[in-house]
């Protein structure tokens, strides 16, 4: 099929466009930027296009805070019979425009791959497909996808954004409060990495991951996905009820750890997953 992916001259859009571009796809890029996204078509042997028009399946992977005002422009655009994706890291606001566009002869799905531009496949890599309005045109991309990935599923809007404020905002969200403290008092990582336990480098890969990569994306799906907010005021509660645990004393911290961990079923399965990252760090 003729793809269209508009943000495709970034780290993500680009990703994808080498990915099916190898499967067999024909790939056209859209960019803000027509000399940028010349120049990357020019390198890589794809078509650049500032319209939708003529494209299979036309992808949407630009930053959240975009996403609604690009696919409005392209709305007016886009043929009959045409497949049209998301790529949003939050659903809320992307998803009621896409149901808008269900009266026009054409397919709708909206899609989260989880994962960063770091990946090199997608192997491992979870694949979360919300099918609005589909046909023959999705059939071929869920394929696509089923081909990469074992872990290709269906979810909708609302379960999308509730879990991914536990997956991405109390993750991403507990990574930024451990880095102010670390900046607060001063430490020099490089140094405290040669005293680290497994856990320890752990955490520091963590950190980094979400600190250096993109912060214009963390802050946005920090602060866009409706759910991230009662999860940082939790986060908050719960700090400040652990300082008062602490402060009574070992007893009550272990009982505290005690009671809480009972929601850490399975957890053989669950230590396994840490023991690899713990192997790895060693």
């Amino acid at each position: 099929m003729k793809i269209l992916i508009v943000g495709g001259t970034g780290d993500f859009g680009a990703f994808y466009a080498r990915l099916l571009k190898k499967a067999g796809h024909e790939i056209g890029i859209s960019s803000r930027s027509c000399e940028k996204g010349e120049k990357f078509c020019k390198e890589n042997n794809y078509i650049f296009s500032t319209s939708p028009k003529g494209f299979d399946v036309v992808i949407i992977s630009v930053p959240n805070e975009s996403a609604v005002k690009t696919l409005n422009s392209i709305a007016q655009e886009v043929e009959d019979e045409t497949l049209v994706i998301d790529f949003c890291s939050v659903k809320s606001h992307i998803i009621p425009q896409l149901e808008k566009l269900k009266d026009k002869n054409i397919e709708i799905a909206s899609i989260h791959p989880m994962h960063g531009p770091r990946v090199k496949d997608l192997c491992e890599i979870p694949i979360v497909i919300i099918p609005i309005k589909v046909g023959e045109k999705f059939k071929v991309i869920e394929d696509f996808f089923k081909s990469q990935s074992e872990r290709v599923f269906e979810s909708n809007m609302k379960e999308h954004d509730k879990v991914l404020s536990v997956v991405q905002g109390l993750t991403h969200y507990t990574q930024f409060v451990a880095s102010n403290v670390l900046a607060e008092l001063n430490l020099d990582l490089e140094k405290t990495l040669k005293f680290a336990s497994p856990n320890y480098s752990i955490f520091v890969g963590l950190a980094t991951r979400v600190m250096v990569q993109n912060p214009e994306l963390y802050s946005q799906i920090q602060l866009e996905n409706p759910n991230n907010e009662l999860v940082r005021e939790l986060f908050t509660k719960k700090a400040i009820e652990l300082e008062t645990v602490c402060k009574k004393g070992e007893v009550e911290l272990e009982e505290n750890i005690t009671k809480t961990k009972e929601i850490f079923k399975n957890p053989e399965k669950l230590l396994s997953k840490s023991d690899k990252m713990a192997e790895a760090s060693e």
